[in-house]
């Protein structure tokens, strides 16, 4: 891929993001993406030719980040018991609210097709069997992992905002189970 292409579909990944998160993903229209990116809607087609395409490229993108930040965070923990999984909960911590916009958007999205979460499922298998070989047990490390994910659910859902404060309690919490 030239450098070219690579900052043409960044520029349109950027664009769909600020759409979905401006005007949810109902408004996340081909037209309107390529609009925001400056791009004719056939500039667009050429590198996603599709919305399906498109959408699935920004779960990507979501899931990449997403690890990013957990391997920036494992950087930082000694080796030890259930690294993977602080890793995980202070990444969370740490999680750009853009970004709980951004997977609010693409869960709505992918709500209309279901297959688009096939890589995020893949993603979240394969994280989930880190944290149950990590060194605690599986139980305990299915509770902790499913409490943050039932909180951040219901954060993307917008039933329960937490300030930065009472996320540090949750992880805090969470991190004395898997010390406990």
């Amino acid at each position: 891929m030239t450098q070219h292409s690579r900052n043409a579909k960044d520029t349109i990944l950027d664009a769909a993001e600020a759409v979905a998160i401006e005007g949810g993903a109902a408004h996340m229209t081909l037209d309107a993406v390529s609009h925001r990116a400056g791009v004719s809607k056939g500039g667009l087609l050429y590198h996603f030719p599709s919305k399906d395409h498109l959408v699935a490229a920004m779960i990507q993108r979501l899931i990449d980040t997403i690890e990013e930040a957990r391997t920036r965070e494992r950087a930082k923990l000694p080796p030890g018991p259930a690294r993977e999984l602080k890793a995980y909960l202070l990444a969370w911590l740490h999680e750009d609210p853009k970004l709980r916009k951004i997977a609010a958007g693409l869960l709505a999205a992918a709500a209309h097709n279901p297959s688009l979460m096939a890589d995020a499922k893949k993603h979240f298998h394969s994280m989930y069997d880190q944290f149950l070989a990590g060194g605690l047990s599986p139980e305990r490390a299915s509770v902790v992992f499913m409490a943050a994910e039932g909180f951040r659910f219901f954060e993307l859902m917008g039933m329960v905002e937490l300030t930065p404060e009472r996320r540090q309690i949750v992880v805090d919490e969470l991190i004395g189970l898997i010390e406990g």
